[in-house]
């Protein structure tokens, strides 16, 4: 219930800033985020979130990371796009 009510709250504050929020969750993870990358024009992008590469604790390229992230994405139960990408990017996650 308090998670319920902070996002409703936070939807409250970005709709009086004229931001228009379809899902609770979608706050979440925006939130949650730590780069996010966008393109105003879609000139450089194709409207699809895609996998590049995942970095472990030390900052170095660390496959294990994507691993792990994608198998929290199959047990979750919002199945957006950035799960799919997730998952996609580590079809073998299933295996454990």
């Amino acid at each position: 219930m308090i998670t319920t009510v902070t996002l409703s709250r936070g939807a409250v504050r970005m709709a009086r800033k004229a931001v228009i929020v379809k899902r609770l969750s979608a706050i979440h993870d925006l939130g949650a985020m730590t780069v996010l990358c966008t393109d105003k024009t879609g000139t450089l992008t194709s409207a699809e979130i895609t996998l590049a590469n995942s970095f472990g604790p030390s900052g170095a390229s660390d496959p294990r990371a994507a691993m792990l992230a994608a198998i929290c994405a199959q047990l979750g139960g919002d199945k957006g796009s950035l799960d799919a990408a997730l998952v996609a990017a580590n079809p073998d996650a299933a295996k454990g």
